[in-house]
């Protein structure tokens, strides 16, 4: 009888620690969830205009449509890295007053100019490298 009372505290231990995580209130501070919220703005931008390159160099857009859907998404992804950028700089201020836990970005959350934009062969037309897995 002593043994099988063991055994169910032993289980409740076990099961609140493997739980507890879900029962903290909370999650990510404000300041990192916006910064995740940005994060995934900025990489939605960059894969539309990924995609309006690839729709015109198939023929599926003509160069005026083209044309006006490439600067609404650059206008896009400009606004979401000034508003990261800004993040950043908020980040700092608050890092130089001595907090541990305060915003800032990493290096890979800027993407390279190769990154960001496709590369263009000589001919002028865009080359697209995929990686398939």
């Amino acid at each position: 009888m002593m043994t099988g009372a063991v055994l169910v505290v032993l289980a409740c231990a076990a099961a609140a620690f493997v739980l507890a995580p879900l029962w903290r209130p909370g999650g990510l501070p404000a300041w990192e969830a916006e910064r995740e919220r940005l994060l995934a703005a900025r990489d939605a931008a960059y894969r539309a205009l990924r995609e309006v390159e690839l729709d015109r160099e198939t023929g599926k857009l003509g160069d005026a449509d083209y044309a006006a859907l490439r600067a609404r998404y650059r206008a896009e992804a400009a606004a979401v890295l000034r508003r990261l950028d800004a993040l950043a700089l908020s980040g700092a201020s608050v890092r130089g007053r001595g907090q541990s836990d305060a915003p800032g970005l990493r290096a890979e959350d800027h993407p390279t100019p190769q990154q960001a934009a496709p590369e263009q062969r000589p001919d002028g037309a865009s080359a697209r490298v995929e990686r398939r897995i």
